[in-house]
This record gives structure tokens, sequence and C-alpha cells, in this order.
């Protein structure tokens, strides 16, 4: 499901998703009902939910209502089945202290949400029970948002109550977090000591970074993220470097690549292009060429490479732009900061339309 399109919830698990102009998805996991319909379809089971008319139903939307109005089946329940995701992501939070020009989820912008200690508890011991059931030894949680760290306390938890319980079960534990890197010292050096693998996002010298990634008064940022890699690599924190490159900026990739390299010697750097979605919709950005980008890619990937640092292309191949981060097929286990589990890595919340 696009950002950009508009979503009707009716219910705990009922939607209709545009699908083109004058198509809809309609949705009902709970009732295992989905089905292709047209926009009078589509109305007149959006306007019976919201006014409780059924008169004039067209045939095909009174079988539909008829089968919604049954009672929910029951849920899968993963413990019993052979349900065993390698990792748990955890969105601590929504809430952002930056507003970077491109970003895919236009973070800080929808109502702040923040998980609590009792839904992280919850989430937790499902997790582990789920590993025990599935004979793995390893556990690993990461931690997204918004910018996670403004979920300090939760997070502390989360890392504090997770190698608590991988001690108990006998497992290995890991706990990965992506950030914008811009933080206080103090919190910068917890996640530095606490963490097992930092991913920072940043756009190279200070002039490349400082145009898209900005804090909420439209300042440059790269000073503070700057810092926070240091400290990073004073603990000997594992971290990875991640970069985004839109149309206007393909031709500074390699000298981008080149600084991050030269300055921080990351584990690995992560070379993105913008999806043209989110905040990049109302900023006018777009995506590169993807020849042009494979080409300048190619080049600053014969850098880090020389100098012994792994490049990685998170939304991107080499004979493809992709249009989304969709985790799908990697039967994921998401989170949201609200205490839903979503099989998206972009839903933050149950309101999302992600």
């Amino acid at each position: 499901m696009e950002a950009n399109q508009e979503t009707s919830d009716f219910g705990d698990e009922l939607f209709l998703v545009p699908c083109g102009a004058e198509a809809f998805l309609l949705h009902a996991p709970l009732r295992h009902i989905s089905a292709l319909v047209n926009r009078t379809v589509a109305d007149e089971i959006r306007n019976t939910f919201q006014t409780g008319a059924t008169d004039k139903l067209s045939p095909c939307a009174r079988s539909l209502l008829a089968r919604l109005r049954t009672a929910p089946r029951a849920c899968l329940q993963p413990l019993s089945g052979d349900y065993a995701p390698e990792h748990m992501d955890l969105f601590v939070t929504n809430d952002c202290n930056m507003r970077c020009r491109y970003c895919l989820a236009a973070a800080g912008e929808s109502p702040p949400a923040y998980m609590t200690t009792d839904i992280c508890r919850t989430a937790l011991d499902f997790y582990v029970e789920t590993i025990r059931r599935s004979g793995r030894k390893a556990m690993k949680l990461v931690y997204l948002g918004g910018e996670p760290l403004l979920a300090y306390d939760v997070l502390r938890f989360a890392n504090e109550y997770g190698r608590h319980l991988a001690g108990r079960h006998g497992l290995s534990f890991e706990s990965e977090l992506t950030t914008n890197g811009f933080m206080s010292e103090y919190r910068a050096r917890w996640m530095a000591q606490n963490l097992s693998h930092v991913i920072v996002s940043m756009d190279g010298p200070p002039e490349c970074h400082d145009q898209y990634r900005r804090d909420l008064s439209g300042r440059g940022t790269h000073t503070v993220v700057d810092r926070t890699i240091r400290i990073l690599q004073n603990e000997r924190t594992p971290f990875a470097l991640r970069c985004s490159i839109d149309a206007d900026r393909i031709s500074l990739l390699v000298s981008m690549v080149g600084f991050m390299v030269q300055q921080y010697r990351p584990r690995e750097v992560a070379i993105e292009p913008v999806l043209e979605d989110g905040r990049c919709i109302v900023q006018r950005i777009r995506s590169p060429d993807p020849r042009s980008f494979i080409r300048e890619a190619i080049k600053a990937a014969e850098i880090a490479i020389a100098a012994g640092v792994e490049v990685v292309f998170r939304n991107s191949q080499p004979d493809l732009l992709l249009s989304s981060h969709c985790s799908l097929a990697r039967d994921p286990f998401v989170v949201t900061c609200d205490g839903y589990v979503s099989a998206c890595c972009r839903i933050e919340t149950r309101q999302t339309n992600g």
C-alpha cells in the first residue's frame, strides 16, 4: 500500500485500499476475505458501515457485507506452527527530532506515539517463546523509528529485558538500531556501549549532508552526527553508514562515499536511491535515473571495497530500481508503537498509512 493512498478503516481488521482510479481491495484478514471491487461496491460498503443504511445495495455488496458481519475466525497461533522469525523489529516511536527533506516515512509529522514497557515486555516474551519452540538459539532485536533514541527509556528497558531473557533461556543476544545520529553525547555513549550494531544515516561531507538532513529548525545536523559516529568509533561499536541519493546528487555519490570511508572506516556503507514517496512528494525530490545510479554506485563501491568496507544496496539491485522496502518475503515480525503485530516494516502504529 503506497503512503499517499487513502485507507478507510472500518474496524480492528477491515480495510478498503485504493488500487488505481476505480478499483479497491477489500481486505478482512480475520474473516479470511480479500476481494477486488469497483468503486460502486466500495462506496456501498463504506456507506453501510458509516451510516448503517442497507437499502438499495447491489447483490455484490450485500453478499460481501453478510460475510463481513460474521464473527471473526480465531487468529492463527504462530506458536503452534512453523512461524519462527529470525529477529523482531520494535517500532519504539514514530516521533523524530529531524525533518529530512526526503524522508520516506515523513517521520515526525504524525501524532507522536511511544511504545510502553508493558507492550515491549509482552512482545519480548512472545518472541522468546517462539524462538524456544523453533529450536533456534539466537535472539535479535531491531529498534526502529522515527528516531528510536527519542524513546530512550523503553529502548533501555527492551535491551536490558532482552538480555535477561536470552540469559535465562541460553540464547545469544544481539540488538541493532537505525538512527539519524542526532542526539546528546550521553545517549550516543549509551548506544555505543549497549548495542551490538548501529546504522547511522549520513550523506557524506557537511555540504551534502546538511542539504537534506536538517533539524526541526531547518539547521544542518552534520556536526552532531559526526560526534555520534566518533563515539561509536571510540567505543569500538560495529557500525554502518547509510546515504541516500536523489536525481540531483547522483554525480556526488562517489565523493560522498569516499568521504565516509576515509573519515570513519565503517564496517559497511549502504547506498540507497531515494524513493518518490513520503516527504519526497511534497519536496519534489526525484529518484535517480537507474542507469546513472548503477554507474556511479559501482564507482563508489570500488572505492569502499578497496578500503576494506563492505557495500550494500538496500532498496536497489544491479538490474532494477525498486519502488518499495517490502519485507513480506522475509517472514518479518514487526511490533508497532501501540502493540499491534505487522508484517510491514513501514507500519509504525495501527493508523499508519504505510
